[in-house]
C-alpha cells in the first residue's frame, strides 16, 4: 500500500530522518511511535506532501507519489488540533474540501449527511458552532471533514495529545471503532507508548531520525530488537 523506499530527509545541516526503509499494508491501522524530535511527523508530512525527502521515493500502491502535488495524494488529515474553522458551523467544515472541489449542492448534502450519521453527529450537532461541542465531538468532526473526500488513507498527527486523561482513552476506543468501521488504512502519529500499544496492528519506533523496530505491539513489547526500543516500551523491561 505504501512503501518509503531510501528516504533521508535534511534540514540545512540536520539530518532528520536517516535512510528510512518501510511498507505499510492496506487496511492496516500503522502507528509512528517515539520521543518528540525524534522524526515521526516529518515522516508523516512528507507522506502527506508538505515535505519533500531530500532523497528516497515514496510510493502509493506502486505509484511514485514523491512529486505529486498534496490535494492529489488521496490523504485525509487530522492534525494535533483538528485545525477546524471557528466562524463556520459543524456542516459547513465537514463540506469545505467538496465545496473547494466543486460537487454540487446535492452531493454535497448528501455525503455530509452520511459521513455524520458514521461518526456519530446529529443533525442539531451539525447545526452548532465547533466552539460549541466539546473535544471528542470535535475530533469526531476533523475526522469526518477528512473521510469525507474518500480518501484511501487517514493520517493522524497526535490528535488525543490535547485532551485529559479520561477523554483519551474514552477517544482512543471510538478512534479504533472508527477505522475498523471504515476499514481505511490509518497511519497514527503518537509519543505515547500505550496509546500506540491500544491501538495498532503494527507499530514503527524511532530514534533520532532512525528506525529501530517495526512489529506487532507484541513483538514491540516482548521481543525488543534493541536497548532503546526496551527502555522506551516498558522500564520493567531490562533484566539488569
Amino acid at each position: 500500500m505504501i512503501t518509503f523506499k531510501d528516504i533521508r530527509i535534511q534540514f540545512g545541516e540536520f539530518e532528520a530522518i536517516k535512510n528510512l526503509n518501510l511498507h505499510i499494508r492496506e487496511g492496516e491501522f500503522f502507528t509512528f511511535l517515539g520521543p518528540s524530535g525524534c522524526g515521526k511527523t516529518t515522516i508523516l508530512r512528507s507522506l502527506v506532501g508538505f515535505i519533500r525527502p531530500t532523497s528516497g521515493r515514496i510510493f502509493l500502491k506502486d505509484k511514485d507519489i514523491t512529486d505529486v502535488p498534496i490535494e492529489k495524494r488521496g490523504i485525509g488529515i487530522v492534525f494535533q488540533n483538528y485545525a477546524l474553522f471557528p466562524t463556520m458551523n459543524v456542516y459547513e467544515n465537514i463540506a469545505f474540501g467538496m465545496r473547494v472541489k466543486k460537487y454540487s449542492k446535492a452531493e454535497i448534502d448528501a455525503q455530509v449527511r452520511e459521513i455524520a450519521r458514521k461518526v456519530d453527529l446529529s443533525d442539531q450537532q451539525l447545526a452548532k458552532k465547533v466552539s460549541e461541542l466539546s473535544g471528542g465531538q470535535q475530533q469526531r468532526v476533523a475526522i469526518a471533514r477528512a473521510l469525507v473526500l474518500k480518501p484511501s488513507i487517514l493520517a493522524l498527527d497526535e490528535p488525543l495529545s490535547n485532551l485529559d486523561a479520561k477523554l483519551r482513552v474514552q477517544l482512543r476506543n471510538e478512534l479504533k471503532d472508527l477505522q475498523k468501521k471504515f476499514g481505511i488504512t490509518t497511519i497514527y502519529v503518537t509519543h505515547d507508548q500505550e496509546e500506540a500499544l491500544t491501538l495498532s496492528d503494527r507499530i514503527a519506533v524511532f530514534n533520532q531520525g532512525v528506525l529501530e523496530q517495526v512489529g506487532t505491539p507484541r513483538e514491540i513489547y516482548n521481543q525488543s530488537k534493541t536497548e532503546f526500543v526496551c527502555n522506551f516500551i516498558g522500564d520493567i523491561n531490562p533484566i539488569p
